[in-house]
């Protein structure tokens, strides 16, 4: 593994322990002194509620980090930092939004009002309650030419694609309607040529787009100088994104968290 990215990983959880310790003192502080002054009632559990869901978050976090030091040696350097950069930014919005539960709880303890012990609402997931941490780190670890490999069609196709392919970055600006491939009929009404317009691959949802249109350009390079078929490529081409879902994604992703 990458030196400095192995001491940024060790520090962030050894910064998550801390908080985790520190914040769960706080909570635990709370609950018991509502318990003794209340019993049961709706405060307590109030405090109860806040712990269990800061626990998984916490717990959700530590897994993420614990996978992408365990994978260390065959991870994309550049991918794992992009996602600690977005934790980061994570634990910021999280931090904020416990330190607002755990202040309402006080607030209700202190004036005795159980009505007053409810959740503040919050305008952003937390890592537990969106895949998109997850497909980061899984992301990180799938091989550079995942791509390729699953699809495994012949390098003949690859070179004559290389050259008819447009990857548009984010920085296009460009919406998902502009993914696809163009064909030219001649004029003898046969197939002439393609275009792939494909987005860079950051994330599983660019990845799938990759495997959909690119699988479109297979189906259509097998026609090339004929007259087109009429086939359901949409279907062939979804039909895809889910076989690499179900035989690749969904397996390595149980694998890893197996080893937790």
């Amino acid at each position: 593994m990458d030196k400095d990215l192995k001491n940024e990983l060790k520090a962030i959880r050894r910064e998550d322990l801390e908080y985790l310790i520190s914040y769960g003192k706080d909570i635990l502080k709370g609950f018991v002194k509502s318990y003794g002054k209340y019993g049961n009632n709706k405060i307590t559990k109030r405090y109860l509620e806040i712990g269990q869901e800061f626990w998984q978050v916490m717990k959700e976090e530590y897994s993420y980090l614990k996978i992408l030091k365990a994978h260390g040696a065959n991870v994309d350097v550049g991918k794992v930092y992009d996602f600690l950069n977005e934790l980061d930014i994570q634990f910021e919005l999280m931090h904020a939004y416990f330190e607002k539960q755990l202040e309402n709880a006080d607030e209700a303890y202190d004036m005795g009002l159980e009505y007053k012990a409810t959740k503040i609402p919050k305008d952003f997931p937390l890592i537990t309650e969106t895949d998109v941490y997850r497909d980061k780190v899984l992301m990180s670890i799938l091989e550079k030419n995942i791509l390729k490999k699953f699809l495994n069609y012949p390098e003949e196709f690859w070179i004559f694609a290389e050259k008819r392919t447009i990857i548009l970055e984010d920085n296009d600006n460009c919406k998902q309607d502009f993914y696809g491939v163009n064909y030219k009929i001649d004029e003898y009404n046969n197939l002439a040529d393609i275009k792939i317009f494909v987005p860079e691959i950051n994330n599983l949802k660019d990845l799938l787009v990759n495997i959909h249109e690119y699988e479109h350009a297979f189906e259509l390079y097998l026609m090339l100088q004929k007259e087109m078929i009429d086939l359901d490529f949409e279907g062939i081409a979804k039909a895809k994104e889910q076989e690499f879902l179900t035989d690749t994604y969904n397996p390595l992703y149980k694998k890893l968290f197996k080893e937790i």
